[in-house]
């Protein structure tokens, strides 16, 4: 019986281990490309086939949201919509001729870069081409503190299929803490 259960722990962990590196390689595979489009540095870049079978100068550019103090939260200042205190992501293409399109990206309902507490902790993006489609790693380098500064720590990560200017929230591989202090 000792056996048994020994086997089924031995199982279990090596189960999880297996997992756990599955999600070590996928993860490794994204990357952050130098954006090529002149005067976006922190953009990252994402080639897509043009017209004609040429290549377009795209990339994606995760834009800060004004932000907020926690103080003013504590002082009743009203909170502001998720789509004016939080980053957003746009896709810039670089046309032939030079000209530049920004689009908006509409961030799903349902992710964390739309929630007030969390989305101030995004701070990275990389990508992945598929054969279904570019997929976008967002994720914060270290733990955040809750936006409103509160004790709540998030080691952020979410992923994201983009298909043409549509943004569809595959995974949400975020973790969350609480601090404790005191007793």
């Amino acid at each position: 019986m000792k056996r048994a259960a020994a086997l089924c722990v031995c199982l279990l962990l090596s189960g999880t281990a297996a997992a756990t590196a599955a999600r070590q390689r996928s993860a490794s595979r994204f990357a952050a490309p130098r954006c090529l489009i002149p005067g976006y540095p922190e953009a990252v870049a994402v080639s897509e086939p043009g017209r004609a079978g040429g290549r377009l100068r795209s990339c994606l550019l995760l834009t800060p949201g004004p932000g907020r103090s926690a103080s003013e939260e504590v002082e009743g200042v009203q909170a502001l919509p998720a789509a004016e205190s939080c980053p957003g992501l746009t896709l810039l293409r670089q046309r032939r001729d030079g000209r530049l399109d920004k689009i908006v990206l509409e961030v799903p309902a349902h992710s964390r870069l739309r929630e007030t507490s969390d989305c101030c902790g995004f701070d990275e993006v990389r990508v992945r081409r598929d054969r279904d489609g570019l997929r976008l790693r967002l994720r914060s380098r270290t733990p955040s503190g809750d936006c409103f500064g509160g004790s709540a720590r998030t080691l952020l990560e979410e992923i994201f299929l983009l298909k043409g200017t549509r943004l569809t929230l595959e995974k949400d591989n975020s973790r969350n803490w609480q601090l404790r202090t005191g007793n």
